[in-house]
C-alpha cells in the first residue's frame, strides 16, 4: 500500500515502549495498558480475554482500513451509553473514512457523525 509506505517512510520507526510509558507517566497517566502487535490481531485478542471491557471513550487514529474495521468491530459494542468514538481521519483518509462508513452502514440504527465547528478533523460519534 503507498499510503502505508510513505507513512512510514516520513514518520519513521515510532517511539520505543519505554518512552511511551516514560511520557505518559510524567503527564500523569497511570490507568494505561500497551498491547504490542499487529492491531488486526491484538484487538480482537484483548477484547476475548476481557469480555467486562467497557470503553468511555475509544479513539480511533490508525488511518488505514483493515485495522480501522478490527477496532469497530470489536470495540464499538463496547462504548458505554454517553461515550464517544473519535476517529482522527474521518473524512480525511480513505482508509479509515471506507471502514467508518461500511460498518455504520451495518449498524441497525442510524448513527449520527459530528464534527467540531472549528476543524474538518477530528469526527465523533456520540453514543445514545
Amino acid at each position: 500500500n503507498k499510503f502505508i509506505q510513505h507513512f512510514e517512510d516520513v514518520g519513521g520507526d515510532g517511539l520505543s515502549p519505554d518512552t511511551i510509558h516514560s511520557m505518559l507517566a510524567h503527564k500523569g497517566f497511570r490507568n494505561v495498558e500497551l498491547v504490542a502487535g499487529d492491531i488486526c490481531e491484538t484487538v480482537p485478542q484483548y477484547c476475548a480475554k476481557h469480555p467486562e471491557l467497557k470503553i468511555a471513550l475509544l479513539h480511533i487514529d490508525v488511518d488505514v482500513y483493515a485495522p480501522t474495521v478490527a477496532i469497530l468491530e470489536n470495540m464499538f459494542s463496547r462504548v458505554v451509553r454517553g461515550g464517544l468514538v473519535v476517529m482522527d481521519d474521518y473524512g480525511t483518509i480513505a482508509g479509515e473514512t471506507r471502514a467508518v462508513d461500511e460498518f455504520l452502514a451495518g449498524q441497525a440504527a442510524p448513527v449520527h457523525i459530528g464534527k467540531l465547528p472549528l476543524s474538518r478533523v477530528p469526527a465523533y460519534i456520540r453514543i445514545e
